[in-house]
C-alpha cells in the first residue's frame, strides 16, 4: 500500500471527458479543493452501487469537492453515446472521463475497480479506497481531507 500511496502522490494524467474536455490532475490538485478520484465502469456492480453516494457528495458539497469518474470501459463495452445515456440514466452531475485502456490504472500498478483516491485542499493525497464504499465511509475519507461530515455540514 506504501507503494502505491507513493505513486498516487506523484500521479500526473490528463484525459478527455465525454466532450472532448481535457482534464490535468496537476491543474485540479492546485485548484484549492478536495478532488476525488473514482475509477469504475459501466459492466461494474459495486461501482454503480457507490455511483448514488459520489453524486449526492457531488452536489451537496459542490464548492469545495471535486469529483472525477474515470472510466475503464473501452469501446466494446460502453462506447461515448452509451455512457453519455448511462451518465444521464445515473444523474451523473461530475466529469466522467476516459481511460478505456487503463493507462493511469497502469501506471499506478492497479488492476481492481471500484477504486477511489483523494487529495486534500493543498492537493495531497488524504486517503484511498481499494473497493466499493458506502456513503458513511466516503464522509470518512473525505473527513481526511478535510471535509466536515454530513451532519456537520447541513
Amino acid at each position: 500500500m506504501i507503494d502505491t500511496e507513493k505513486k498516487i502522490e506523484a500521479l500526473d494524467f490528463t484525459l478527455p471527458d465525454l466532450d472532448g474536455k481535457e482534464y490535468s490532475l496537476k491543474s485540479l490538485r492546485s485548484s484549492g479543493k478536495i478532488v476525488v478520484i473514482n475509477f469504475w465502469a459501466t459492466w461494474c456492480p459495486p461501482c454503480r452501487k457507490e455511483l448514488p453516494d459520489l453524486v449526492a457528495l457531488s452536489q451537496q458539497h459542490k464548492h469545495d469537492l471535486l469529483i472525477l469518474g474515470i472510466t475503464i470501459d473501452t469501446p466494446q463495452t460502453a462506447d461515448v453515446k452509451k455512457l453519455r445515456q448511462f451518465q444521464t440514466e445515473h444523474s451523473l452531475s461530475y466529469p466522467i472521463l476516459l481511460d478505456p485502456e487503463s493507462k493511469v490504472l497502469k501506471e499506478l500498478g492497479h488492476q481492481g475497480i471500484p477504486f477511489t483516491f483523494i487529495y486534500n485542499p493543498q492537493g495531497k493525497m488524504a486517503s484511498l479506497a481499494m473497493d466499493m464504499r458506502t456513503r458513511e465511509q466516503f464522509d470518512r475519507l473525505l473527513g481526511k481531507a478535510g471535509l466536515g461530515t454530513t451532519a456537520k455540514q447541513k
